[in-house]
């Protein structure tokens, strides 16, 4: 609502004419408006009459308006297509919401949201207390012809179930939004860029990090490596002089999802680009010899050794290699000349791998 005032004056003399009759209609309609003497309360009957001095008022909510004046000695006239915003309270649709616009206004008759210049962009800034959440959005109109179709540019949302927290979206769904604080001095900056599959890019720095850092409330910073030790909790049987993975299906610890129990139990895989360091033991009960080789990705022999017969074998490599993401690493057996069959139990076949830097 809000105060919209003039004065009626007889443009051959110019001087002031007293007590003009004043009727409010909707623009262009010709259907007379709801007007008001005060902020919303009280109704004025139309016409309504102006002062001594030929100055009238009235309140009206926001929206465009034809107002006609008349008077003694006055030809009629039209003051066409008035347009009253109230800049000091604005609502939306919804009476929760609260609106701070640029460029924009609501107009109640037509129940739409428009442009004050179509030749440039609207915003809006949408306070809302919701029962589930407490919601501040952005929202922003290009320039173009009305009525307004408003486009969420940005929101933080805090949601008191299961968490709080920021919720920050751009218009393009594709795009990696960026938070960045700078000062003065333009070597004192941070950036973070979300990257995907829980990635966050510091672009100030080289860093690039999944989930293996972590600042706890006891003000300490913990280094959370990748790493995994898998082992047999049932035993392997091998054909004699043919190569086969070696499959491990208990973990004792996986701080990454390096390795998957029953999907490819036999693989080790690299979830980031880096150096990587796998080492396993392989143990049978009988007095075979063994060829035990460490390949990558199906292909890439990077281990390989054979060993002698003795009454309980055991069979030992080790290797630090340079993997890309996704990369895996397998251990490969032959019993050399009869079949065997490997080790499960903590003391039986076992398998490290872990991150150990770029």
């Amino acid at each position: 609502m809000k105060r919209w005032e003039n004065a009626a004056i007889n443009s051959a003399t110019g001087a002031a004419v007293p007590n003009p009759s004043i009727t409010v209609f909707h623009q262009g309609t010709g259907v007379q408006a709801t007007v008001y003497s005060d902020e919303g309360t009280t109704t004025l009957s139309q016409p309504f009459s102006g002062d001594s001095l030929g100055r009238f008022w009235f309140y009206a909510p926001d929206g465009d308006y034809d107002i006609q004046v008349a008077g003694t000695g006055l030809t009629t006239y039209t003051i066409s297509d008035v347009t009253i915003v109230d800049d000091k309270r604005i609502t939306g649709l919804d009476e929760h919401n609260v609106f701070a616009l640029a460029n924009a206004f609501y107009h109640r008759q037509a129940a739409e949201w428009r442009r004050k210049d179509t030749g440039r962009p609207a915003w809006a800034i949408e306070l809302d207390a919701d029962v589930a959440e407490n919601r501040i959005r952005i929202l922003r109109a290009t320039a173009a012809a009305n009525p307004i179709t408003w486009v969420e540019v940005f929101r933080i949302i805090g949601v008191a179930t299961p968490a709080n927290y920021l919720d920050f979206l751009l218009a393009a769904a594709s795009a990696h939004p960026e938070l960045r604080a700078q000062g003065t001095d333009p070597n004192v900056n941070i950036g973070l860029r979300p990257m995907g599959t829980g990635k966050v890019q510091v672009l100030s720095g080289d860093l690039e990090t999944t989930a293996l850092a972590r600042i706890s409330g006891q003000n300490r910073f913990r280094f959370l490596r990748a790493m995994v030790r898998a082992r047999k909790s049932s035993t392997q049987s091998m054909s004699a002089d043919t190569e086969a993975a070696v499959t491990f299906n208990t973990e004792d610890y996986d701080t990454d999802g390096l390795h998957d129990n029953s999907t490819n139990p036999s693989r080790f895989t690299a979830t980031i680009a880096g150096k990587y360091s796998f080492r396993v033991t392989v143990r049978s009960g009988g007095n075979t010899s063994f060829r035990l080789r460490l390949r990558v990705n199906g292909t890439t022999v990077i281990f390989d050794i054979t060993t002698v017969a003795v009454a309980v074998n055991n069979v030992q490599g080790a290797a630090d290699y340079n993997f890309a993401a996704n990369d895996y690493i397998e251990a490969l057996i032959t019993t050399v000349g009869a079949g065997e069959t490997l080790q499960a139990g903590t003391d039986g076949c076992n398998a490290e791998f872990r991150y150990i830097g770029e």
